[in-house]
């Protein structure tokens, strides 16, 4: 199978605008490292969608998955910061019946949680029984802010369009 031509020295994390780390320093060459990755954003799904064509796919769908900043994540790239967290204000106007929190859940031998993401946080874990997590749960945890700002991560995107063909 062929390959996508990328930059090999691009150490991208998938942060948006986070340099490769031989960039760090600000100016210009920020700025273009930003381009850079912006540009990448929106190359990559179409070029990958193209090579799956070229190999037979029909309809390939694809998603690209934004970093959750969680577990080995943390020391990899870095954790959330404090401001990456779902404010009222965001979720004015916002449709939440996008994030799969407020339809669904998550039955473990462990208990129930708010959604799959976080069946390692015990503030997710709703209760024992299916009963005991059928109301709402706050927004609060920082991976909550990830599907807030890169989309219900763990919902299908094409079902409802939006993907990338």
């Amino acid at each position: 199978m062929g390959g996508l031509n990328l930059p090999s020295d691009l150490a991208w994390n998938g942060s948006l605008c986070e340099a490769p780390p031989a960039l760090h320093g600000g100016g210009l060459q920020s700025v273009r490292a930003c381009w850079l990755v912006l540009s990448l954003q929106l190359y990559v799904p179409f070029a990958f969608v193209e090579l799956l064509r070229g190999e037979g796919y029909e309809r390939p769908r694809i998603k690209i998955i934004p970093t959750l900043r969680l577990g080995a994540e943390v020391e990899r790239s870095r954790g959330y910061y404090a401001s990456e967290r779902i404010t009222e204000d965001m979720l004015e106007d916002f449709d939440e019946s996008q994030l799969i929190c407020t339809h669904s859940r998550m039955v473990t031998n462990r208990g129930v949680y708010v959604c799959p993401i976080l069946i390692d946080n015990p503030a997710a874990r709703m209760g024992d029984e299916i009963e005991d997590a059928l109301g709402a749960y706050p927004l609060d945890q920082s991976a909550c802010y990830t599907c807030y700002v890169g989309g219900a991560v763990c919902s299908n995107v094409s079902a409802g369009g939006g993907h990338v063909s």
